[in-house]
């Protein structure tokens, strides 16, 4: 998880490294606010999902998931390329 998050040092060579050129304190600061979004899917579909429902024990954490994985590497990707640009232009 530290790796794909690229908080461990370890890097292929011809890879482009994840969150190249950024501060550490931005991506944990990214990294706790999409944590906080993601607990709160997870929160809102405990409370929404009734008793009964056969997804209820791990549809809240598939969603959380996935919505702190994508949301964290589109995140990513994106400050990334806004720094890259900012430093050709």
């Amino acid at each position: 998880m530290l790796k794909w998050l690229g908080f461990s040092g370890e890097r292929p060579e011809g890879e482009v490294p994840f969150w190249a050129g950024l501060p550490r304190g931005l991506r944990w600061l990214v990294g706790a606010l999409w944590l906080a979004v993601a607990a709160g899917f997870f929160t809102l579909l405990q409370l929404r999902l009734p008793e009964s429902d056969w997804g209820r024990g791990f549809l809240p954490i598939l969603v959380a998931s996935v919505v702190f994985a994508m949301g964290s590497a589109a995140t990513e990707r994106g400050m990334v390329r806004i720094r890259a640009a900012s430093s050709e232009g």
